[in-house]
């Protein structure tokens, strides 16, 4: 069994809030609305942004040469953020919900700023070994969403079907493996010391994800007018 599977084992309630999540079952049925999956992608760009922070850092720690450097430079090479941030726009707009998608972190909502911060703190504190495990549960939207979507398609608009095949190809998938490859590796070399950092930040990191689908399902993970101005 690989590494990454006894952390999803050792998390399996956590997993499954994830992995069974009522934005993903309600966009499988056709129930969920069009402000809740909106809410998602509004502020998903600002996110990945910092994703990619993670990754880049995780590039300077990671073994010279290794298939998740490579992976992980190839993401970043390939899906550029000024060019994801007009991805996400046209999408918005061919729903009819045209909106300019904001990159600035303060507008982007509690759940995603603490999953961002979680990320970014890993990747600047922890072996490569952590970053990987940090890293792979949002990695795993190719068998979440994309996956399972491929194969038995949302009850959706065309448009949203099409965003959630696309998380199935070969570039993020390479990547999703890449994570799991380098938690065997480090799982063998990092001793027990090692392997309980991967299981706490994998597990932190399922935690985070859930809790942005849990925003996105209530519409609602926004600071108060009060906190803005007291600058919380």
């Amino acid at each position: 069994m690989s590494f990454a599977l006894e952390c999803i084992d050792d998390s399996v309630s956590g997993w499954r809030a994830y992995r069974d999540h009522p934005w993903i079952e309600r966009l499988a049925d056709g129930s969920l609305t069009l402000e809740q999956f909106v809410f998602f992608h509004e502020f998903d760009t600002s996110f990945s942004a910092d994703m990619h922070r993670a990754l880049a850092l995780g590039v300077a720690k990671a073994p010279a040469g290794c298939d998740w450097a490579r992976a992980a430079i190839r993401v970043l090479h390939e899906t550029f953020i000024a060019d994801k941030r007009a991805s996400k726009e046209d999408l918005l707009a061919r729903l009819n919900q045209a909106r300019p998608v904001r990159m600035d972190r303060m507008i982007r909502g509690l759940s995603r700023d603490a999953y961002a911060n979680h990320l970014l703190r890993v990747a600047w504190e922890q072996p490569i070994g952590a970053i990987a495990a940090a890293l792979l549960p949002c990695a795993m939207f190719t068998e979440i969403i994309g996956t399972r979507f491929a194969a038995s398609p949302p009850a959706s608009e065309p448009e949203i079907v099409k965003w959630a095949q696309g998380y199935v190809n070969e570039r993020d998938m390479s990547l999703t493996a890449s994570h799991i490859e380098m938690m065997d590796t480090y799982s063998a070399t990092g001793g027990s010391t090692g392997r309980e950092s991967m299981r706490q930040e994998f597990t932190r990191s399922v935690a985070y994800q859930t809790r942005v689908f849990d925003a996105a399902l209530a519409v609602t993970d926004r600071y108060t007018e009060e906190e803005r101005s007291d600058g919380r």
